[in-house]
């Protein structure tokens, strides 16, 4: 493992620590319990299945976690197989089993400054992974970092999402007002009934709720503090349930929504919203769905007219999915190795399973790039990798 990798999740540690020494002298909550669980489960090994389903596609993840450095998955589209990738320390292997998806996975901005070749002459990276042979970048591994993430992020490295995904979990819950844990006698639940799309805990399991940010006031839509417009954002439809048995989380279930009576409520603070924006098209549509819509379809219809409206203020739209983690074989023996099957070697800087969006780009000046290197192999390049991914989309299945 490089110094480099070790002083970033050093950091990282550091970072997760500091709210916890913060909470010294006081009385522990429910939200400081859940944090200390979250750090102390990313430190155990394990086996997971991870789940996001949003629109028309499911996309499942399984794997195992040995560390930090070493871990594998296969990542699936709607059931189907769609990559594999493994990390261990530095190394980063992939394998396309559907090549379908490559132009998905090829980060064509970092594309433009990588050099695609492969140990085979002729034969470049897009082209080896399209042959669905195992790709080698013995420098490739992503830093393992959830912190950054963001609704845009999320679904771009299903892989990296999964192996992140208590560090989402966290900054989840800092969104958040808070974490309760779940008592089916209490008269004020996180979630009323109705609106609850979560088991109960099971014998043995405790169940964790984040408790949602109330909406904003409509009329932030005309002022707001400092001058900036004070708008709703994901945080404020995320419903999540963490579950914890013998010390570790087991299992956590998303849903970004809005159901049940909170429907009628957010109906009303939708056209509040409009008014004070203004936004004489707005309130029609708004109009037109309460009309035309079924109630079991109501509450998505809301949420992406909201979204469309959003970005007005130049704000991402409100993430619509569901998603759910399932984590065993705790303390088991796990080990994380490099396939056996012939590989070939190349830089998988240019996929964004590299986490090459996250990795500062080099300098306008050449940087540590082969002596000699022009903007024009930076053209080269790019139309090379364009071309590939060109060939991939009109001839599927090839």
């Amino acid at each position: 493992m490089t110094r480099r990798r070790r002083l970033v999740v050093g950091l990282l540690a550091v970072l997760v620590a500091l709210p916890l020494l913060s909470g010294c002298g006081r009385r522990e909550t429910d939200s400081d319990t859940l944090r200390a669980l979250i750090e102390h489960t990313r430190r155990q090994s394990a086996s997971f299945e991870y789940t996001d389903a949003r629109n028309d596609t499911t996309i499942t993840v399984q794997g195992i976690v040995e560390d930090d450095f070493r871990f594998k998955s296969r990542v699936f589209y709607d059931e189907q197989p769609g990559f594999d990738e493994v990390v261990r320390d530095d190394v980063l292997v992939m394998r396309v089993l559907d090549p379908n998806r490559l132009p998905d996975l090829i980060d064509v901005e970092a594309a433009t400054t990588v050099d695609q070749s492969t140990e085979l002459k002729g034969i470049s990276v897009v082209q080896a992974l399209k042959s669905k042979r195992w790709v080698q970048d013995d420098a490739g591994a992503p830093v393992i970092s959830g912190i950054g993430q963001t609704e845009k992020t999320l679904g771009k490295d299903p892989a990296l999402d999964a192996v992140t995904v208590l560090d989402y979990v966290l900054g989840a819950m800092l969104q958040s007002d808070g974490a309760r844990r779940f008592d089916p006698d209490t008269l004020s639940p996180t979630y009323p009934g109705d609106e609850d799309p979560f088991e109960d805990p099971k014998e043995g399991e405790t169940r964790y709720d984040l408790v949602k940010p109330g909406l904003p006031s409509p009329g932030s839509a005309r002022s707001g503090t400092g001058g900036q417009v004070a708008i709703p954002g994901t945080k404020h439809f995320r419903k999540m349930a963490v579950y914890v048995k013998d010390g570790v989380i087991t299992r956590v279930e998303e849903r970004i929504e809005v159901t049940g009576r909170s429907l009628g409520k957010f109906a009303d603070w939708m056209e509040l919203f409009l008014r004070e924006s203004d936004d004489q098209k707005g309130r029609q549509e708004l109009r037109a769905v309460l009309d035309t819509t079924p109630q079991s379809e109501l509450g998505p219809k809301l949420i992406e007219l909201l979204s469309s409206n959003l970005q007005a203020f130049g704000q991402e739209p409100i993430l619509q999915r569901s998603m759910s983690l399932r984590m065993t074989d705790f303390g088991s023996k796990i080990e994380v190795t490099l396939p056996e099957e012939q590989k070939i070697r190349g830089k998988l800087t240019a996929m964004v399973t590299s986490g090459a969006s996250k990795k500062p780009k080099p300098s306008a000046g050449g940087g540590t790039g082969a002596a000699g290197s022009t903007a024009d192999s930076s053209t080269t390049t790019t139309s090379t990798v364009t071309s590939a991914v060109t060939s991939i989309t009109a001839a599927p299945g090839a």
